[in-house]
């Protein structure tokens, strides 16, 4: 099992903009998403074997009947792998199948890294068989443990690519534009037959029963519910057998903030506090200013953006914490990439107590260090102030 660490995630990022450049460049988004639908679709719920652990780069699968062709998107990830030598291959094919989705306009997937790589190859026959109908569809797909929402949401994946003949025996495409990710499939396949389009009897079995169909019907007067059901399908696929030691880390400042704030939200007060203290000693003048709770999400939706290099954090365990205004007693601590300043404040004086720490993490240009301490710079602390004047945000 990888060590997902900070490396190993800042590699994931770097890999996630090259395949978006490298997919977008050789408009390779289809083959790229059948890469990891094949190297996941193999997932046996029963023997927990198969899976997505990147074990369709060995030749002895890649080789089965129902890959053929997928060595153009093993190789294609390889120049990705070269780049980023710590990411497992089963992570990396499944990441360009999720990369794939988005940049032909198709939803975001949630991606979590971690999968263990294997060498050991799954018998062949454990992919559907396009010449089959709904009883093979629902022996493979419950098999992995998916459901019929999955199995219809998942064959809405063929509205980008087309067959080829010299991989499956079949040809064209199942859409207009097999390069945009849409809800098109659905349908053209309530159309009937339509020239030059591709229906395999997998698909035509998505209208023969009546729980599959009830779906298709959906997904095509509504492609905000496919996309939603699909981002969740595929996401389960992608995670067949697959399970995190942990939630997914996310950059250091934030788990630092975590480590010390527990489970936070946002709030701006601890800005101000903060600021009232520093000021008195940098002989900045600063009005202490409450926020109203209505206004502190548009504080952030209309600023956040801007301020960017400043995120609040507030104890979910005490949300309304608005109107405090005495002093508190800031406590920075280093944090890769950022400082985090927390503050506590006693709401009793007698027991039981409830104290409530407060933090905020500032980056790059907002924060320097005077006489070994950390300060936020004047500009910063100046345009910071003008912006939670506003009368709107008061």
């Amino acid at each position: 099992m990888p060590v997902v660490d900070t490396e190993y995630l800042k590699q994931i990022d770097k890999a996630r903009r090259d395949l978006r450049a490298f997919i977008s460049n050789k408009h390779c988004a289809p083959i790229m998403l059948r890469l990891a639908w094949h190297d996941a679709g193999t997932y046996d719920v029963n023997t927990k074997t198969g899976g997505p652990n990147g074990s369709i780069r060995t030749e002895e699968e890649y080789s089965h009947g129902s890959n053929n062709g997928l060595k153009i998107a093993i190789d294609f990830c390889e120049e990705i792998k070269s780049k980023h030598p710590k990411i497992t291959y089963a992570d990396l094919y499944q990441l360009a199948g999720v990369v794939a989705v988005e940049v032909t306009g198709g939803p975001t997937i949630d991606f979590v890294p971690g999968r263990k790589d294997s060498k050991i190859s799954p018998k062949e026959g454990r992919l559907p068989n396009a010449t089959k109908g709904v009883t093979h569809l629902r022996e493979i797909f419950y098999r992995m443990g998916l459901s019929d929402k999955d199995i219809v949401a998942l064959s809405g994946g063929h509205t980008l690519g087309r067959a080829h003949p010299e991989r499956s025996g079949f040809d064209g495409p199942w859409t207009k534009e097999p390069l945009k990710f849409d809800n098109s499939y659905f349908v053209e396949l309530l159309k009937g037959e339509s020239e030059g389009l591709l229906k395999l009897p997998t698909d035509n079995a998505l209208l023969d029963d009546p729980e599959f169909r009830c779906y298709v019907e959906l997904y095509a007067k509504d492609e905000d519910a496919f996309f939603n059901d699909y981002a969740v399908s595929h996401k389960k696929l992608s995670e067949l057998g697959f399970t995190p030691s942990s939630k997914p880390l996310v950059k250091d400042s934030a788990v630092l903030a975590q480590s010390a704030v527990g489970v936070a939200v946002a709030a701006a007060v601890v800005v101000l506090t903060y600021l009232y203290e520093v000021r008195k000693k940098m002989n900045y003048r600063f009005s202490f200013l409450t926020l109203t709770s209505s206004a502190l999400p548009l504080l952030i939706e209309e600023q956040g953006r801007d301020l960017g290099s400043l995120c609040f954090l507030v104890s979910a365990h005490q949300p309304n914490i608005f109107g405090v205004g005495h002093p508190f007693t800031p406590s920075p601590q280093e944090g890769n990439g950022g400082m985090l300043y927390s503050i506590t404040e006693r709401r009793s004086v007698t027991p039981p107590y409830a104290d409530v720490t407060y933090a905020f993490v500032g980056y790059g240009d907002i924060a320097c260090s005077r006489g070994g301490k950390p300060r936020l710079k004047p500009a910063f602390c100046s345009a910071l102030d003008g912006i939670l004047h506003d009368k709107k945000y008061n």
